[in-house]
């Protein structure tokens, strides 16, 4: 019904009928699905406080591929994000990030264009930071996990909530940093 980027782990719907498919991509565009993620970005937005991005965006070709920039002219786009915990003397913070739209690569374009790109995001992040991170703290993926999604079951109308674990390479890095290791 939606999808994920590659590197992103946590909850993906799928439908098993055609009639489920149809009403959760009608909830999808009514925007009465809502989906959580935990983020661990470059930086220290402010803790406790809550940042509402709203920066069209744009799919561009770029080397032979798609990529998604901020643009006047793009698509209307909204992400909310609370802070939630500051690492390594204010050099990452954790975040939730709860798209209110659902472009392509939202999240991490916002958060890159806020000046908190997320850590091991080669495509939207500082290249020199990211290939530093990614070394130091043997990250090998975007730092982005799709943590929550809530939505009516097409059948029951019954509200639903899945949530998927934090996945173990995030939380050992987690771990660490809150041991005080650093870049």
């Amino acid at each position: 019904v939606h999808r994920l980027d590659r590197d992103t782990s946590g909850v993906l719907l799928v439908a098993r009928s055609e009639a489920a498919y149809d009403d959760l991509v009608r909830q999808f565009a009514q925007r009465e699905i809502q989906k959580t993620y935990l983020a661990l970005v470059a930086g220290s937005p402010v803790l406790g406080s809550r940042l509402i991005l709203r920066d069209p965006l744009r799919k561009i070709r770029q080397r032979g591929r798609s990529a998604v920039r901020v643009s006047k002219g793009g698509a209307p786009a909204e992400t909310v994000v609370r802070p939630l915990e500051t690492f390594a003397n204010g050099l990452c913070t954790l975040v939730e990030a709860m798209p209110r739209t659902g472009r392509t690569h939202q999240i991490r374009v916002h958060l890159a264009n806020a000046g908190h790109p997320i850590l091991g995001d080669h495509d939207y992040g500082d290249p020199m930071a990211n290939a530093q991170a990614s070394r130091r703290w043997k990250l090998r993926r975007v730092a982005l996990h799709a943590q929550r999604i809530r939505f009516q079951d097409p059948v029951t109308r019954h509200p639903v909530e899945v949530e998927a674990e934090f996945p173990q390479d995030l939380a050992s890095l987690i771990h660490r940093l809150e041991q005080g290791e650093t870049l």
